[in-house]
């Protein structure tokens, strides 16, 4: 049996084990993820439209206004995202959007796995 047909499978398994444990890690970090309270620089702006989005329908910046005044410092697109998550958490929050994130990013933990050799068409391990 050539080397490269037996070590298919077990590369195929380290890419298995990476992706649970790369979403297990993922899964970890957000049940203990930070309160938005301390969110920081461009964390904080984005979760700050997505806040006014839901409680005042206005795209705007201000924090803790009771009627904040709309802007166009950033786009539009992750705030929406930012409020729907909100809207779908409740209480929750961010959840909805940061476990979207880790289901979308898991497989990137893999991606770079075996394209030393060839891409996945040729799944080799690398020599060690």
């Amino acid at each position: 049996m050539s080397s490269a047909k037996a070590s298919g499978p077990k590369v195929l398994w380290f890419v298995a084990f990476l992706a649970i444990a790369a979403l297990w890690l993922r899964m970890a970090y957000i049940q203990d993820a930070p309160p938005v309270e301390k969110l920081i620089k461009d964390a904080r702006q984005y979760a700050d439209y997505g806040f006014n989005l839901v409680q005042h329908a206005t795209f705007s910046l201000e924090r803790n206004s009771p009627a904040p005044k709309p802007d166009s410092f950033r786009s539009p697109g992750y705030p929406l995202l930012i409020a729907l998550s909100i809207q779908a958490g409740g209480d929750r929050g961010f959840y909805p959007l940061m476990l979207y994130y880790d289901l979308l990013n898991t497989p990137s933990a893999c991606g770079g796995v075996n394209m030393r050799k060839g891409g996945w068409g040729k799944l080799r391990v690398p020599p060690i």
